[in-house]
């Protein structure tokens, strides 16, 4: 499947599934693998939004976690089916999980109203010393499988609250969980290529994307193996991890 318009860049010839831990007979999910030529499209994609999103109005930026939050409290019940039959976690988790990750997104809406800099005497009588804070670009955000939707909440949340535009790898044995958080933030208005989607696997589309220079920060949770490998691809950059 590819709808590059809408931010999904998967249209390779490989194919992968998500399968039901407790029955693995039951398929939730089919996807085509992100080929090398969607990582690049994806990459270009968010790098393209970036000055556009970065000059968005904070209180735009917080209506859009806002209301992203309150989509997934009304989709509750849809997204802890989905988690518990993609990821085998227990009814009473997946549902406390949909509600920590809408809370998380609540938290950065209001946290994206806070990104002034500061002021402050200097040495001489007329210096005035100032910061400004600003969006560091395009953020690549890799998320593993046990937390579906609420890792992607919060690095997706923090990285678009202060201006930034995210191209996101989620955990292949999570996609259909994850895809679902993706999809409240487009039906809440994010702008069509704020967040690119890349799907498959961590040591095929994962290892691609964390080569490409383009990439002005990384942020992972996963193994301290792979951890390593992202650090030393950064070091060849200019990615913040």
């Amino acid at each position: 499947m590819q709808d590059n318009d809408r931010g999904l860049f998967a249209s390779g010839s490989t194919w992968f599934e998500s399968l039901n831990p407790a029955s693995p007979s039951v398929h939730v999910g089919r996807w085509r693998v992100s080929g090398d030529d969607d990582v690049d499209a994806a990459v270009s994609a968010a790098a393209e939004l970036a000055p556009v999103w970065s000059a968005t109005p904070p209180a735009a930026r917080s209506g859009v976690l806002r209301r992203t939050a309150t989509l997934l409290r009304e989709s509750a019940e849809e997204i802890t089916a989905t988690m518990v039959s993609e990821v085998g976690k227990p009814v009473a988790e997946a549902a406390a999980e949909v509600a920590n990750a809408a809370g998380v997104l609540d938290f950065f809406s209001d946290r994206a109203m806070l990104t002034a800099g500061g002021s402050l005497p200097g040495a001489a009588t007329d210096d005035l010393l100032y910061t400004v804070r600003a969006p560091i670009g395009v953020v690549a955000v890799i998320t593993p499988w046990n937390f579906p939707l609420n890792s992607p909440a919060i690095k997706i949340g923090a990285a678009l609250a202060f201006g930034n535009t995210v191209v996101f790898k989620p955990a292949e044995q999570a996609t259909a969980s994850s895809l679902l958080l993706i999809a409240a933030l487009r039906d809440a208005g994010l702008p069509d290529g704020v967040v690119s989607v890349l799907l498959g696997p961590g040591d095929i589309v994962g290892e691609r994307l964390i080569q490409d220079s383009r990439l002005d920060g990384i942020s992972f949770t996963g193994s301290t193996d792979v951890g390593r490998r992202i650090r030393r691809a950064a070091a060849d950059g200019h990615a913040r991890v």
